[in-house]
């Protein structure tokens, strides 16, 4: 499925974009060369049809440097927001678990929204049953639907934005070389 063909990833695409829009090459970024998002060390990640964007027989600076808006929303229509079914979920929670994925990976926005999730929930057995696996499986997505409201929904949302918040504040703290750098960038994008 085309990427344009989803209307809810329509509205989400552009926030993300937004954050992470341009070419950057930070000494400091472990992930290398970064095109709106799309860093070296995720492009070799993937298999080569996907990554070697030149198609030159490898996957290097130069695919980096290569993908195009629509492709870099493309890669993560197919690899962030259809595997972990932001689709199905209230655009408040759905889009700012997206973005989360794009930042920091999929599993660990996963594993933070769950923990959400429990935080918002007032059942122990509710909170029990739910795992902070990093995947969104039937059981994830049956919390979010008791958590749909309007109100649920934006508490889910402010817990996001609390412990992604915590989530960078830590990396830079146990990395300081690698995550110092970056961390007004990432608290301004938590809090969004």
């Amino acid at each position: 499925m085309r990427w344009q063909d989803d209307e809810r990833y329509v509205d989400a695409w552009p926030h993300t974009y937004r954050h992470e829009k341009g070419l950057v090459d930070h000494p400091s970024d472990p992930g290398g060369i970064t095109n709106s998002g799309v860093s070296l060390r995720w492009l070799k990640s993937l298999p080569l049809e996907v990554g070697d964007i030149d198609r030159d027989g490898d996957i290097d600076a130069d695919d980096v440097r290569a993908l195009a808006p629509d492709q870099i929303a493309q890669l993560f229509y197919d690899r962030f927001w259809l595997p972990n079914r932001f689709r199905y979920m209230p655009p408040v929670i759905g889009q700012k678990a997206f973005d989360m994925s794009v930042h920091m990976g999929p599993r660990q926005a996963v594993k933070l929204l769950q923990r959400a999730l429990c935080v918002v929930e007032n059942d122990d057995n509710v909170r029990a049953s739910l795992l902070d696996d990093g995947f969104v499986g039937n059981k994830t997505l049956a919390a979010i639907a008791d958590r749909s409201s309007p109100n649920a929904a934006w508490a889910v949302r402010v817990a996001l934005r609390s412990s992604s918040e915590m989530f960078f504040r830590y990396l830079a703290s146990v990395d300081p070389e690698h995550g110092g750098p970056f961390i007004d960038g990432w608290v301004r994008r938590a809090r969004w």
